[in-house]
């Protein structure tokens, strides 16, 4: 897998659009067998989110924004208190163990979607901004990652880092001004 982050930082780093990099990046982790990369940028001290590029299914998405799971978000909660990654295994609250039903919807929600693993990690330089990564598996993915974490972290790294600028896509129109 090493030699293909490096060809992955060759990709993202010589191309000269956001769009081109964007499908570069998702190019790569595709042929890493990751099923979605999510790259967001938010303010570290409001903690606004100013922009959100994913390639998470349009389904799920509309129904993320819909239901407004961002201000629920445990990845997001997770990493915007200070954690540097964050796993979560939709699918697994128990109703009883949910701070409540919107928390359960998202939950399985996302196991619906075709989530078994999702990995966030985040990537600030400053109090004021910071860039966060989340990669999203299939549920029957068998990866150890224990084994290949370095490389995720790496790839999650190569992302935070040359993913710098939001698409023009709906997501990210109805983000504007959105807080965590």
């Amino acid at each position: 897998m090493q030699n293909s982050l490096i060809d992955a930082l060759d990709k993202l780093t010589f191309s000269s659009d956001v769009q081109t990099r964007w499908d570069a990046a998702v190019g790569v982790a595709n042929s890493f067998g990751i099923k979605s990369v999510l790259v967001a940028n938010a303010h570290g001290n409001s903690k606004d989110l100013v922009w959100l590029n994913t390639n998470m299914p349009d389904a799920w998405m509309d129904e993320y924004l819909h239901e407004n799971y961002l201000q629920i978000d445990s990845i997001l909660q997770g990493l915007v208190s200070a954690k540097k990654i964050f796993r979560w295994y939709p699918g697994c609250l128990h109703r009883d163990d949910a701070a409540s039903k919107k928390h359960w919807d998202m939950d399985h929600g996302l196991r619906q979607a075709g989530f078994g693993t999702l990995i966030g990690s985040r990537y600030c330089d400053t109090d004021q901004y910071g860039s966060y990564v989340t990669l999203g598996f299939e549920p029957n993915t068998e990866r150890s990652f224990s084994s290949n974490e370095l490389d995720l972290k790496l790839f999650a790294a190569v992302l935070a880092t040359n993913i710098e600028a939001p698409l023009p896509t709906r997501a990210n129109q109805t983000l504007t001004g959105s807080t965590l």
